[in-house]
């Protein structure tokens, strides 16, 4: 009798668990809220103009899907931020069954629980934004002075190694990188294999953009590492299942 008992105690302890672990790992189904006539307040670390805010939200559409989540829902996320008219916003994100916890597309999942996040520079602009479209700020990049670059054959080994570079092509190539080059001195480098000009070239790294002055070192990159290229005139391949 002590034992049945024992075994039933055991089973339900099992099953509550359980039952415990699925709740953790649900989305929150029940919770969806209809999208909300909210505008984000935020203020950029440096003011940008127009120009550069909409370049920094292309950047980032470009670029999500390729990492995670599936790009049908990105795409109607996108159209959602896109449009002034809130009862339409509400009809695109119903029609690619987004759910929307808060009832912001801050934060967004999917019907198979992936999470969706969009950075706050997609869904209002900022305090400090400049009406200025005829601002070249956003190439000052590309204004970086010509430098001899060090040849990397020059470099001690163990400073060396392999990232892929998987371009708009849906084309891979591999490059030799050591940590002290830039991001620039590496674009060169694959400028010379693929034909395509550095200042043609932008580079991410989990989403974030490689800027041209920044050092390997400083990007986190290491042997074997993915970095997505996206090339003037030509559109990002589309993500792997």
């Amino acid at each position: 009798m002590g034992a049945c008992l024992s075994q039933r105690a055991g089973r339900a302890s099992e099953t509550e668990s359980m039952e415990n672990d699925i709740q953790r790992n649900t989305v929150p189904f029940g919770h969806n809220r209809p999208l909300q006539p909210m505008k984000m307040k935020w203020t950029a670390p440096t003011p940008m103009t127009d120009k550069q805010l909409k370049q920094k939200r292309q950047e980032f559409w470009e670029t999500a899907p390729v990492y995670e989540g599936r790009r049908e829902i990105w795409n109607a996320l996108q159209a959602a931020t896109q449009t002034d008219d809130l009862q339409l916003a509400q009809a695109i994100i119903d029609s690619a069954n987004v759910i929307l916890p808060t009832g912001s597309l801050a934060s967004a999942y999917d019907e198979l629980g992936n999470h969706y996040v969009l950075p706050e520079y997609c869904l209002s602009e900022p305090t400090n934004l400049i009406s200025n479209n005829g601002s070249d700020e956003e190439d000052s990049n590309h204004l970086i002075p010509e430098k001899q670059d060090q040849n990397i054959d020059d470099i001690d080994d163990k400073f060396k190694f392999s990232i892929k570079l998987r371009l708009s092509s849906s084309k891979e190539e591999k490059l030799r990188v050591h940590n002290s080059q830039t991001i620039l001195q590496a674009k060169r480098h694959l400028s010379d294999i693929i034909g395509v000009e550095p200042h043609q070239q932008r580079w991410y790294f989990y989403g974030r953009k490689l800027e041209d002055k920044m050092k390997i070192e400083d990007s986190k990159l290491s042997n074997g590492y993915v970095v997505q290229v996206v090339t003037d005139g030509i559109q990002p391949p589309t993500p792997v299942a």
